[in-house]
């Protein structure tokens, strides 16, 4: 009979990783809950002195609110009416709340289309506009996003137009005609020059969509891409949701996700591909891969959260961080991404923050018996790989072949196994899995004990 070796792992790597923890001083051992359910979609903005708002839509009253939390995750009760402003109307587009410099808010909503001025304490400022609104509409029917000029004037962006407010909040008619200009032009956000940039539909060119610059009287900027634009040739009708950010070095992350495919690509602040990125401009992955929705960058790192495959379950909030050419920072979590599983609920995440201190905030929803927000925020200690691997002694066979299984002085709850871009590859409970599906390369295995702590693993299928 064909023995099989079994190995007592005890690693030892002179590397260092940010271990990822719930922290345990804001909100409730990390995770500040709010009480409003049954909502969709949600934004979180970080004011100057970092405390967080939060905006989200109830479907069951058809009303949006925007709520308060303090630095310690707890509900600002100082804020709007015991920590919530709420409004009549839907928010539709993906960052209805804009602060200003003195952290007054502007939100926009939907049904009907109009955009809201807030105090710094959540109560309506009566200077702007008629009794703190302006409606939008007898002018436009698809308000998308908001953005604030240098003299505090605002562009209401909606499909195919443009539509321009006073800081007062009054229609500026010397704007387009009547204050409202018809451009080509979809949700936006200002590149690193104060243009607009944008990503709309393509009726030519090699690509379905394509990424257009342009000044805020829908000139469009000649010296980006070719006079203005940029064929988007890796978006299709497949993908599910795009993301257009703009990196703290002023370069242009797009991301497409869909289920079978998550593409990032980076292009220079000219509209020009950025070959120094991953594969010459393109990070892709095809395995199983997350669905990102929100990005940040810091330093020379890029930090993107999300949710794990849609076609899998459960469904878990998802963090992976790279490094500024586009490769997987191992040194984060272990093996570069992180995901929340301890919570028995579904959950995902679409907001991300980093904080001066390298700790990290997060928002999304929760899916039980209802829906609901939450905020957490994360350490980001930095612990020795051998330091935390040396507490648990594992006995496996490695290489493996179409069958794993572990064997611990403790009880494992569930085995997670990923691939090398940080994708789900299976998921399994208690100490044993079926690999006999797997191609044969480099691993990582997640282990989750029965006293909370997790364990990462390499392991090489034969």
């Amino acid at each position: 009979m064909k023995k099989l070796l079994l190995l007592i792992i005890f690693i030892s790597l002179n590397v260092f990783s940010q271990n990822i923890n719930l922290d345990s001083s804001f909100g409730t051992n990390g995770i500040s809950v709010l009480d409003r359910i049954n909502t969709v979609g949600s934004t979180m903005e970080l004011q100057t002195d970092d405390k967080i708002l939060i905006s989200g839509f109830i479907e069951s009253t058809s009303t949006t609110f925007i709520a308060r939390l303090n630095i310690d995750g707890s509900l600002d009760t100082s804020f709007g009416t015991n920590g919530y402003f709420e409004i009549s109307g839907e928010s539709l587009f993906l960052n209805p709340i804009n602060i200003l410099s003195d952290n007054k808010v502007l939100v926009g909503l939907n049904s009907p289309d109009k955009i809201v001025k807030l105090n710094s304490n959540g109560t309506l400022d009566t200077s702007f506009g008629t009794n703190g609104e302006t409606d939008l509409s007898s002018l436009t029917s698809d308000f998308r996003s908001i953005l604030v000029e240098s003299d505090n004037s605002i562009l209401a962006i909606g499909y195919n137009h443009i539509i321009k407010l006073l800081p007062n909040g009054t229609i500026d008619t010397s704007y387009g005609t009547n204050g409202k200009l018809d451009t080509p032009i979809s949700n936006s956000i200002y590149s690193d020059d104060n243009n607009i940039l944008s990503i709309i539909a393509n009726t030519g060119g090699s690509g379905l969509y394509k990424l257009i610059k342009k000044d805020a009287n829908g000139n469009l900027i000649t010296a980006f891409g070719t006079n203005g634009e940029v064929d988007i040739t890796d978006l299709d009708n497949e993908d599910s949701g795009f993301g257009l950010f703009i990196d703290n070095n002023g370069k242009i992350i797009v991301i497409a996700s869909r289920e079978t495919q998550l593409r990032v690509t980076r292009y220079l602040a000219n509209g020009q591909i950025d070959s120094s990125f991953a594969q010459n401009g393109n990070l892709i992955n095809n395995n199983n891969p997350p669905r990102l929705l929100d990005f940040k960058s810091n330093g020379n790192k890029l930090i993107f959260t999300g949710v794990t495959n849609t076609t899998q379950s459960p469904l878990n909030l998802y963090i992976s961080q790279y490094n500024e050419d586009g490769t997987i920072d191992t040194s984060f979590n272990t093996n570069g991404f992180f995901i929340e599983n301890t919570n028995t609920a579904e959950e995902f995440s679409d907001n991300i923050y980093l904080l001066n201190n390298g700790n990290i905030i997060v928002s999304g929803a929760y899916f039980n018996e209802s829906e609901k927000y939450f905020v957490a925020r994360y350490n980001t200690s930095t612990l020795s790989v051998n330091e935390i691997n040396e507490k648990i002694n594992l006995v496996y066979q490695n290489p493996i072949g179409n069958e794993l299984n572990i064997y611990s002085q403790k009880i494992i709850k569930e085995i997670t196994l990923f691939d090398l871009n940080g994708s789900i590859v299976k998921h399994f409970r208690g100490n044993s899995m079926d690999t006999s599906f797997i191609s044969s390369g480099m691993y990582f295995i997640k282990i989750l004990l029965d006293d909370g702590r997790i364990v990462t693993r390499k392991v090489i299928k034969k």
